[in-house]
């Protein structure tokens, strides 16, 4: 017997036949998610509480020896103080200075690893001659602008400088396919702080909005599916933010850099300036303009620390920029990396011992009651990925199922919950998914480990199977599954 039924308590096989009808719930297809679809439940299911710890790249940061090393110069630093690997893998395509390459490279293995990856662009003033394109402030993006004629010609499809600009995003577009092919889901953060006015694509308000909702058409148009679409804007001027906002389909997740902050006198009239921490304004009108949807924090000078995670718990992510090492002393970083809401590489990767045998219920259609959203449906507990999950509403009687791909003779069922659990639950089986025989029930789950293995003693084929709970765990919360497997003779 495994060692997970050993330690349950009030375990009761029965045999009793109930009949249940099921509302109707739109079949979720057994079909692999996107990455984007993928990196969208993880952001979800993480939401208020829990804040990855990211860290930002740069080729101009490495090590002495070895200038190749900047890919994870920045994370080994924090790893080597902290003891802990930063959960979010940050890097930029810059300004094609040939580094790309080593960029998806590492990329791909950021996201193999567990991290979550998140990219930007400098992408250079779009030109009808590709001329110099480079960080110097007299020459390159930072110093160029457009007309307003140039801005009413980029942002007419077709023009001679429309498909210049075209033709730039063709060139990221090549490496983020390779991306999309490999099955990395990319948090996109294009035109970032795009209320602000050092480059050449900020400041414009209705402009600058058309610009960034005409890349994710473009990119759409390629096939770019692994992007989950990151708007950004600078602490500077709340009361703007919402004249650069997109409207719902085209952002994602809504991000602030900490660049700006006043903390003595006013924006208009400010006296000291400090990008520490976000300020209660900012915080709140972010979260009120994301209407649900997760924010972050797309660049910090300093790691945020415990305190502030407390009072702003939404934030789904930090990235600490590079070159701030004064900023942010071991104290520091050790501190913020070992609160209890901030999670790292370990936490994301969610390592599961494995399993021998077929598992019936991978990749195959599961229905639910009710999701806690749209991110958050059945289906992620059969997708056989340890780091995606299915969550409810926040109400006690909850079930799911799932649909074998044929009738077969269930000996276990493997629940691995979140924390956020069921106390009293059942597993039930069912040969047409209307009548349900109940075969354990569980009736005190409190101190049990997350992981838990169900012996089934029934010996009659079944082509369904339920869990059907009717207390929580923790009343705060709804039930949460990462996964649910099934197992035969």
């Amino acid at each position: 017997m495994s060692k997970y039924v050993s330690a349950m308590l009030g375990v009761v096989l029965a045999g009793v036949t109930v009949a249940v009808a099921l509302p109707a719930e739109a079949a979720e297809a057994p079909v692999p998610p996107t990455p984007h679809e993928t990196v969208l439940n993880y952001l979800y299911g993480y939401a208020n509480g829990r804040t990855i710890g990211g860290q930002h790249h740069k080729p101009e940061v490495h090590s002495v020896e070895n200038p190749a090393d900047w890919v994870t110069f920045s994370s080994d630093a924090v790893t080597t103080v902290t003891g802990h690997r930063p959960g979010l893998w940050g890097a930029d395509f810059l300004w094609y200075d040939g580094h790309q390459d080593q960029l998806v490279a590492e990329a791909k293995k950021q996201w193999q690893a567990g991290s979550l990856v998140t990219l930007m662009w400098h992408q250079c003033r779009p030109k009808v001659s590709p001329g110099i394109c480079t960080k110097d402030p007299r020459t390159g993006t930072p110093g160029e602008t457009l007309t307003d004629a140039e801005w009413t010609e980029l942002l007419t499809d077709g023009s001679t400088l429309n498909r210049a600009w075209r033709r730039d995003l063709d060139e990221v577009a090549g490496y983020l396919l390779q991306l999309r092919d490999a099955g990395v889901g990319v948090l996109w953060r294009p035109y970032h702080e795009m209320n602000d006015d050092w480059i050449w694509w900020a400041g414009h308000g209705e402009r600058s909005r058309r610009l960034y909702q005409m890349m994710h058409h473009y990119y759409d148009s390629l096939g770019l599916t692994n992007l989950v679409w990151v708007w950004n804007v600078v602490d500077k001027e709340t009361d703007a933010w919402a004249s650069y906002l997109p409207s719902a389909p085209y952002v994602d997740v809504l991000s602030l850099d900490l660049w700006h902050s006043c903390i003595v006198g006013t924006v208009d009239n400010c006296q000291e300036w400090d990008g520490d921490e976000p300020t209660t304004t900012e915080y709140d009108m972010l979260v009120r303009l994301a209407a649900g949807r997760p924010v972050a924090l797309g660049e910090t000078k300093k790691v945020p620390t415990e305190a502030l995670l407390t009072r702003q718990p939404r934030w789904s992510w930090f990235m600490q920029w590079p070159e701030y090492d004064a900023e942010n002393p071991p104290a520091r970083l050790r501190a913020t990396y070992a609160a209890k809401a901030v999670l790292d590489q370990a936490d994301l990767r969610r390592a599961t011992p494995a399993e021998p045998g077929a598992d019936l219920a991978r990749n195959r259609p599961a229905y639910a009651k009710t999701s806690e959203n749209s991110w958050m449906g059945a289906r992620w507990a059969t997708d056989g990925d340890s780091r995606t999950r299915w969550g409810s509403t926040y109400l006690d009687d909850q079930w799911i199922y799932v649909e074998l791909a044929e009738a077969a003779v269930v000996r276990r069922v493997r629940l691995d919950w979140e924390t956020a659990r069921a106390k009293k639950y059942q597993v039930q089986l069912s040969a047409d998914g209307s009548t349900w025989r109940t075969v354990a029930t569980l009736t005190d789950t409190s101190t049990s480990p997350t992981l838990r293995d169900i012996i089934i003693d029934d010996s009659t084929p079944a082509r369904y199977v339920k869990i059907y709970a009717w207390e929580r765990l923790d009343a705060r919360y709804g039930y949460s599954l990462w996964s649910i497997s099934v197992y035969g003779d």
